[in-house]
């Protein structure tokens, strides 16, 4: 039905298609024409002049000569041609439009109910700043799938905002923080009876994170949280989940077994003293047979904390059975008390029992098997315990030791004995001190070889802290020390001399440390320092040098092994030390005479002259000088070779010719005598080498050529080799027959024997 009333067309139908239908075509009859502009354009002028209207939308409508109308987000003017033309002109020259100088569409795929989210936290929060903007949330707003494809119905959820300003001014900000969002939505299971409280909780983390928090109580009890971002909805999560826990009252049992409950006890009182106080309450059930179990109560988070430290104390835990004879259990039973205050983390329980096959003892001397335990949460503590006991089942259970103290070290040790400034007391040892002999004695048992070691330390530290000072002297030569504690002077006995009377102790470095450090009280070492440095520097003003020419014939001598121990035996004996040129280079030209090296001699002025002389009847000694016929003809390469052998042994060679033989040469070979036998047999071996290589020695009844090392060959009859090998071996079998002979050829073996023979 169709009817004109008051300018106005009404369509009334039953069906809403053909109501639209019939709209269609009575608006096809009117004069009509859509908005021409951009979609952007179209969908801000859409809100700002229908949807939600503002003042200046609401005037620029009103003076418009022709009608707006919005059908499906479409506007349209109606009315005749003129008016229709201006009202657009109007529209679109306006300035209305300059709120869409800057424009962005954000597109989100999840549920529509995020953008009142987005509304309330993003968005109204950047008007409460006055910025100027305008948003368009489209829930028709559809994404494509992959190529192009809708997506399918399990994500039919999405929607998207479009936001407009006319100033730059802080959208891009607001651009940024809209591209931040990733709505989403988190579920999480609630323990029993925790529904109260995320319900308390829920409205005080909503604004601080942004979230929706929704408390599902039918069916499984759980929390849902739609949050802007995912970082919103785990912090959340986590500010939820530790006020419930700080809040929920549970109640958890940890099995343990008698031997853990014992050692959890005896060993770890304090431990659970301090979980008692941090939490509701914590039954700890009496020793009996079987299983046992400890309770907690407290909330979700002192429960947790409780079980870790439970279960950290029982981290590791091991139990140990041995056997031993009674005798080193009662030397163990009356030594746990003192001992086992060192082991924090083992217990050690004891059980005598007498064995079937054993007999029960009728005295005390009668041993019988007794049966130990050791547990604990230290497993090579529990080895060490158990290596202790079988290891020392006899012989002295007590080991000593006595300290020979510094000067008034007694005095010292017992003034922090008696004002308990050495903090012994959990050490498993005694000491006692000898004024007299200044010695301390300290006495532990076998076992506890750490605590006599403990103690030790202890006692010289503290004896070092507090009565003893050590003073270090460095020598302007290092020879210094060298003089001053070699027995030919009396340096040493000027030093005890000077240092005694203030009780100083004297410590000097083996050579060539170049220090000397005195230990004593801080007066005693600072009135001995003036007399040991006088004494010092007359030590170095006797120190004199002189240089050693050494001839050039004892040149391949000096670097010698003899050469470089006598050098070292003088600088023990005489306090001389010998320097070669590389280390010495101070000693002019003109104190040289012309040789092969000079070497320089350093130390006391009274002992330079002796050392030169010892040195170069050493040299003479040492030095040998051989000769060794060579083969007749030219041997260039055997020449070679044996010049060769010589330089590795630091042995000097020369060719000269043989007196009395023409075209003879000798070999002459000089250097220290052992290297020179040395060279001397080698030399010789290669001349024998030579000489076996270079003739044909092979026998003349051999057969020639031969293809391989070692070939057989027929010997004929009636022939000198036959007859030989044939009556020889009828002089041991004289019945017996020779049928055949034959001769093995080794060429290697013939050439080795040749030259053994020629070395004989």
């Amino acid at each position: 039905h169709i009817y004109i009333e008051s300018s106005t067309v009404f369509i009334r139908g039953f069906v809403s298609k053909d109501v639209n239908d019939a709209f269609m075509s009575v608006r096809g009859m009117m004069t009509g024409e859509t908005l021409n502009c951009t979609p952007e354009q179209h969908m801000y002028l859409w809100k700002v002049l229908i949807k939600e209207p503002t003042e200046k939308g609401k005037a620029l409508r009103s003076s418009l000569p022709a009608e707006l109308h919005s059908f499906e987000g479409t506007l349209s003017l109606v009315g005749n041609p003129e008016a229709v033309e201006r009202s657009c002109e109007e529209i679109l020259t306006s300035d209305i439009l300059s709120g869409l100088k800057h424009h962005r569409t954000f597109p989100f795929t999840c549920s529509v109910a995020f953008i009142s989210q987005i509304e309330e936290f993003v968005l109204k929060k950047f008007e409460e700043r006055h910025v100027d903007f305008t948003y368009i949330s489209d829930t028709q707003w559809k994404p494509i799938g992959e190529k192009g494809a809708p997506m399918t119905k399990e994500t039919n959820k999405w929607f998207s905002i479009t936001l407009y300003s006319g100033t730059p001014d802080h959208f891009s900000a607001l651009c940024t923080e809209m591209e931040s969002l990733s709505p989403c939505s988190k579920h999480h299971r609630l323990r029993p009876g925790a529904t109260e409280l995320a319900l308390t909780i829920a409205k005080e983390v909503e604004a601080k994170y942004r979230t929706r928090v929704k408390v599902n109580t039918e069916g499984i009890v759980r929390v849902v949280i739609h949050a802007l971002k995912e970082s919103d909805a785990q912090e959340c999560w986590s500010e939820m989940e530790e006020y419930i826990n700080s809040k929920l009252m549970i109640e958890k049992v940890v099995k343990v077994t008698q031997i853990q409950l014992r050692y959890i006890e005896i060993k770890c009182s304090r431990e659970l003293d301090s979980m008692k106080s941090n939490c509701e309450s914590l039954f700890i059930p009496k020793v009996k047979q079987g299983p046992s179990t400890i309770k907690i109560r407290g909330t979700v988070s002192q429960v947790a904390v409780i079980e870790e430290q439970l279960n950290a104390l029982l981290d590791g835990y091991g139990e140990e059975e041995f056997e031993v004879s009674t005798n080193m259990y009662r030397m163990w039973s009356k030594r746990w008390r003192q001992l086992r205050d060192d082991w924090d983390d083992i217990v050690l329980l004891f059980e005598q029992k007498a064995t079937d096959h054993t007999k029960q003892p009728n005295n005390s001397s009668d041993q019988i098997t007794v049966s130990f335990m050791v547990c604990g949460c230290d497993l090579e503590g529990i080895q060490r315990v158990k290596s202790m006991i079988l290891t020392q089942e006899s012989g002295n259970c007590v080991q000593t030791k006595t300290l020979e103290l510094p000067p008034h070290g007694a005095m010292a040790l017992l003034k922090g004995l008696n004002e308990k400034q050495l903090h012994i007391q959990n050490i498993v040892a005694e000491i006692e001190v000898n004024k007299i002999s200044n010695t301390v004695t300290i006495t532990s048992p076998q076992m506890a070889s750490d605590d006599m070691i403990k103690m030790e330390e202890t006692i010289l530290s503290y004896i070092g802290d507090h009565s003893l000072k050590t003073e270090i002297m460095s020598f302007s030569d290092p020879l210094v020390g060298l003089i001053l504690t070699s027995p030919q002077y009396k340096y040493s006995d000027q030093l005890k001399a000077i240092t005694k009377p203030y009780d100083v102790r004297t410590v000097i470095p083996k050579y060539p440390k170049g220090e000397l450090s005195l230990i004593g009280s801080q007066s005693g070492v600072q009135s001995a320092i003036l007399g040991v440095q006088k004494l010092l520097t007359e030590i170095a003003a006797s120190i004199g040098q002189v240089a050693l020419p050494i001839p050039e014939r004892y040149a391949c001598i000096v670097s010698a092994k003899e050469f470089s121990m006598f050098c070292s035996k003088i600088q023990v004996e005489s306090c001389v030390q010998c320097i070669p040129p590389q280390e010495k280079a101070d000693i002019s030209a003109q104190q040289a005479a012309p040789c092969g090296q000079i070497y320089t001699l350093k130390g006391p002025q009274d002992s330079l002259d002796s050392a030169k002389d010892r040195v170069l009847k050493r040299l003479d000694s040492l030095f040998s000088s051989k000769t060794i016929p060579m083969p007749f003809g030219n041997h260039t390469s055997l020449e070679k070779k044996l010049e060769e052998i010589a330089q590795r042994h630091n042995v000097s060679s020369s060719f000269e010719p043989k007196p009395g033989v023409k075209g003879g040469k000798l070999l002459k070979l000089e250097g220290a005598g052992r290297e020179v036998q040395k060279v001397i047999s080698l030399v010789q071996e290669e001349i024998i080498n030579y000489q076996a290589s270079a003739e044909d020695n092979l026998p003349p009844e051999w057969q020639q050529p031969q293809s391989k090392t070692t070939e057989l060959f027929v010997v004929t009859q009636e022939t000198p080799e036959w007859d030989c090998v044939a009556q020889r071996f009828r002089q041991t079998m004289p019945q017996a027959t020779v049928t055949s002979v034959q001769r093995i050829q080794n060429t290697w073996l013939w050439e080795r024997y040749v030259q053994h023979k020629k070395r004989l």
